[in-house]
């Protein structure tokens, strides 16, 4: 080799559409490395650590260019920081759902500005953009899904009506927004995934996880299909996240993974406060659904919300009180129903949703409703 004549190859990805996004060149490069870093971070929520030399010796930015390149991308959303450790450390991660919604952004702006020039000009520009777009969510999360097993029923459930506009339910369509899996095929799928129940029905309200399938797939362009077809979709893409978590068992151990308070995860606090709402609210105190979700008692509902997938019925020691959550609200709206019609339990002030969440008052609450229903029935 001649030295004299050597000419080093050590390039880097550059994604020349993150230069559209306003953050110049500099913050598409350093957004390009973390998107690449991203992919092979072992952490389950894709946080990578980097020093102010690792970033220069990969892309060649001083400490200024660096630091102004992390204050663009903060701006936007799409980079995310968080310092830990001793000594403290900090590490990044790509906000996936922001980056995606800035280019489709740029995307649509682009289209605007190219509109009404000849064809011969145009062609292959609005293609390019949306093919990298893809290319750019299939890098950072389709990947880890590939692998998913196929969950979806021999003898799926039929199909609800989707309260999602004109578009028939039954008719292939490609994502939208305001699409919703169908529960009880979801849940019933993960089951089949040999998923404890618990942690199935915990993945199938995990909405942050839903998100990210609904994004990844909206920019995912030709793909169609049913409500059911896409719920099957979205089975296969939470049983291969549930895999990477390590297959926890248990709900507390599931929400640990996920950064989760482990007795809010996976319970609908937000439906249980409206049935509260809409059933007793005009003759028992409401509390603000915000200030509620986040007090001790709100905990304290989820854990027996939680409790009702293992507890027996009164009647049939062989059936738990629910299984999803839609037999879940059944159950519960049941019970505040048998609190309104109680003369008892309708006029203490000490039953309200506040206090429901201990074990004593619901067990209290369920043995009058048991008792006033047995001297209903003599």
């Amino acid at each position: 080799m001649n030295d004299g004549n050597y000419i080093p190859d050590r390039p880097i990805a550059f994604n020349r559409d993150f230069a559209r996004l306003g953050i110049g060149v500099t913050g598409a490069l350093m957004l390009s490395q973390a998107v690449y870093w991203s992919k092979r971070t072992s952490n389950a929520d894709g946080w990578f650590y980097k020093t102010q030399a690792d970033w220069e010796e990969e892309t060649a930015l001083s400490r200024y260019e660096q630091e102004t390149a992390r204050k663009r991308l903060k701006a936007l959303g799409i980079l995310e920081e968080k310092r830990q450790g001793i000594p403290c450390r900090c590490f990044y991660r790509v906000n996936t759902e922001k980056l995606i919604s800035a280019l489709q952004t740029s995307m649509r702006e682009s289209s605007k500005l190219d509109c009404g020039n000849p064809a011969d000009k145009t062609d292959g520009i609005q293609q390019s953009n949306t093919e990298n777009t893809q290319r750019l969510q299939a890098e950072t999360t389709e990947s880890t899904h590939a692998n998913a097993p196929d969950l979806t029923p021999a003898n799926p459930p039929a199909q609800q009506p989707a309260e999602q506009g004109p578009a028939q339910p039954d008719q292939p369509q490609p994502m939208r927004n305001d699409w919703e899996p169908v529960i009880d095929q979801l849940t019933a799928s993960l089951s089949m995934a040999m998923i404890p129940e618990p942690v199935a029905h915990a993945l199938a309200n995990d909405q942050e996880l839903i998100g990210q399938f609904k994004i990844h797939h909206s920019v995912s362009y030709g793909r169609e299909h049913t409500r059911t077809g896409w719920t099957a979709q979205l089975a296969k893409w939470l049983a291969r996240d549930w895999q990477k978590m390590g297959r926890p068992q248990t709900a507390p151990e599931y929400a640990a993974q996920r950064g989760l308070d482990p007795t809010i995860s996976g319970c609908p606090t937000q439906e249980l406060h409206a049935l509260w709402s809409a059933k007793l609210g005009d003759i028992k105190p409401v509390p603000t659904l915000s200030e509620w979700q986040r007090s001790k008692s709100a905990s304290n509902l989820a854990q027996r919300w939680h409790e009702g997938f293992t507890t027996p019925l009164n009647s049939d020691p062989n059936q738990m009180r629910y299984h999803d959550q839609e037999t879940g609200l059944s159950w519960w709206g049941g019970l505040f129903d048998a609190i309104r019609n109680s003369t008892t339990l309708s006029k203490d002030n000490w039953i309200n949703l506040q206090r429901l969440g201990s074990l004593d008052t619901l067990a209290q609450v369920v043995g009058q409703v048991l008792l006033e229903a047995k001297g209903v029935r003599s």
